[in-house]
């Protein structure tokens, strides 16, 4: 169900000055792909494939879109818990922006200098705060398949929740119960 344009509207007013430069379409756009109850944090936009995209960090995950000069439009979200790592740099003008998703890594050049830093922070947070809440998450005891448990531990052992002895510690208990 789309948004409401007054509540998107209320929520990119209180972002304050942002960079639409190229991206009027998107912005207008983000009533039909936000969902109830999301909330915008920040957006920039910049060049990405040799397109400008609007770059849109909900609390939810990151929106890219780009409407093309007359029709269509180009789609891509990645919830924040997909997102494994993001950078940033800078020069004298412009800066860019580095999002890996585990399995691509998306670049957006092109990005006004003081944005890159406000959206990679922005990420950034969303994402420690995302590794914060799977580390608090209890491991189910009982009910559930061990596999299913094991394969849990080790990702939270791979994006290092768990240290190498909490893993063992663990896997002990569910192999033993």
């Amino acid at each position: 169900m789309p948004v409401e344009q007054a509540i998107v509207d209320v929520q990119l007013e209180s972002l304050g000055n942002y960079d639409s430069f190229g991206t009027k379409k998107e912005i207008k756009y983000l009533p039909e792909v936000l969902h109830e109850g999301e909330t915008i944090l920040g957006l920039c936009s910049g060049l990405m494939d040799g397109n400008t995209w609007l770059c849109t960090v909900t609390d939810r995950r990151m929106l890219l879109l780009d409407k093309g000069l007359v029709f269509g439009l180009k789609q891509m979200e990645f919830p924040i818990s997909q997102i494994k790592s993001v950078s940033h740099s800078t020069g004298l003008i412009f800066g860019t922006l580095l999002v890996d998703t585990g399995g691509q890594v998306k670049k957006m050049e092109h990005v006004m200098k003081e944005d890159a830093p406000k959206i990679a922070a922005l990420l950034s947070g969303l994402l420690h705060d995302s590794n914060k809440s799977q580390e608090n998450t209890p491991i189910p005891a009982s009910g559930s398949d061990a596999v299913s448990q094991l394969e849990r531990l080790a990702a939270l052992k791979e994006k290092g929740i768990l240290t190498e002895e909490e893993f063992a510690q663990q896997k002990t208990k569910i192999l033993a119960g």
